[in-house]
């Protein structure tokens, strides 16, 4: 009997999906591997600087990714720059206090304006890494045209100085961006001519949209993943994907989240990164769908007036293909 992570994550009408992994330190590829991952969707950088006395070398990085690309044996690594700011702090960058932190220098912004020589030790250590196999860039926390393009260009700046010290590199490494900020999704278009691909972070884009902080419990019931603004949202993003033949994926908590996958393929989306331990519950659920099934039903939840409304759109679906799966989705709400 063929172990179920070795199960083709297909449709029962042939439609196969990515699944990858979110993951924070390269200890956790063996528990993404054991899961049955198709690469890592989401390396988070952040963690290699936050509590350590000291901030990581481009050696240090280089070492770290490369052995990520190993382990994982010619599947995709994508990697994110450094999202610090928020609710996450780094000591060793001396960032200043901000009254609200998820709305000031954070991610990208951070990057490109207070610490951008360890940004570039970051993007050096990259495109050296990506020499090694199939490494991705993806920026985060992404809002207007122009970090992208300036992004774009540092990179070319450092690929120019890695040919004159004769370092092997990536010349046609892939750069890609969070789809975080409702600014992001309604450009998709615009940004589509400028990367490679896309991966809709949910958390980020609901608590943007909304204008709720999500750790906040007085606002939460506010945290609704399924309301129709944020599926329109996804859409429009997929829409312009599509069109431009860039491919894109989603990476937030509704990835990995039962209830929520038939509107997610229904919408489009074709590839999702999820913490490891969700990938089984997701992989079964997907070989109990048709592809036309969910896009009926992703279809009726965006033109549904609430959030409530469009849930209730999938949780009928998943019923209907299997009880023992909106049990699972119950248990999500």
């Amino acid at each position: 009997m063929i172990r179920e992570s070795r199960l083709r994550p297909e449709t029962l009408d042939g439609f196969t999906v990515q699944l990858a992994s979110n993951i924070e330190t390269l200890e956790d590829i063996q528990t993404a591997k054991k899961f049955g991952t198709s690469g890592v969707g989401l390396f988070r950088t952040e963690y290699m600087y936050m509590g350590n006395k000291e901030l990581p070398t481009e050696e240090a990085q280089i070492k770290t990714f490369t052995s990520l690309i190993n382990e994982m044996n010619g599947e995709p690594v994508i990697v994110r720059t450094l999202d610090i700011g928020g609710d996450k702090y780094c000591e060793n960058l001396s960032l200043r206090k901000e009254a609200n932190p998820f709305l000031g220098l954070r991610a990208i912004r951070l990057c490109l304006h207070e610490c951008q020589d360890v940004f570039r030790t970051q993007l050096r250590a990259l495109l050296r890494a990506g020499a090694a196999g199939n490494l991705k860039i993806m920026l985060p926390m992404i809002s207007c045209v122009e970090e992208v393009i300036q992004v774009k260009e540092i990179i070319e700046q450092l690929k120019k100085e890695l040919l004159k010290e004769k370092l092997p590199f990536n010349r046609d490494i892939e750069v890609g961006i969070m789809i975080e900020t409702p600014a992001a999704a309604l450009q998709a278009e615009h940004f589509a001519k400028l990367v490679d691909f896309f991966s809709i972070g949910t958390n980020d884009l609901i608590q943007y949209t909304i204008a709720i902080d999500r750790d906040n419990e007085k606002v939460a019931y506010l945290y609704e993943p399924t309301n129709p603004a944020i599926l329109y949202l996804i859409k429009k993003v997929v829409d312009a994907a599509k069109k431009n033949r860039v491919w894109v994926s989603v990476c937030g908590q509704m990835a990995g989240s039962p209830q929520y996958i038939p509107l997610l393929l229904g919408l489009g989306v074709h590839e999702l990164s999820m913490v490891p331990m969700s990938l089984g519950a997701v992989r079964r659920i997907i070989r109990k769908l048709k592809m036309h099934e969910a896009e009926v039903a992703a279809e009726k939840a965006l033109n549904s007036s609430n959030a409530r409304e469009a849930l209730n759109v999938s949780l009928e679906l998943l019923k209907k293909i299997s009880p023992e799966v909106t049990d699972l989705a119950f248990r999500g709400l």
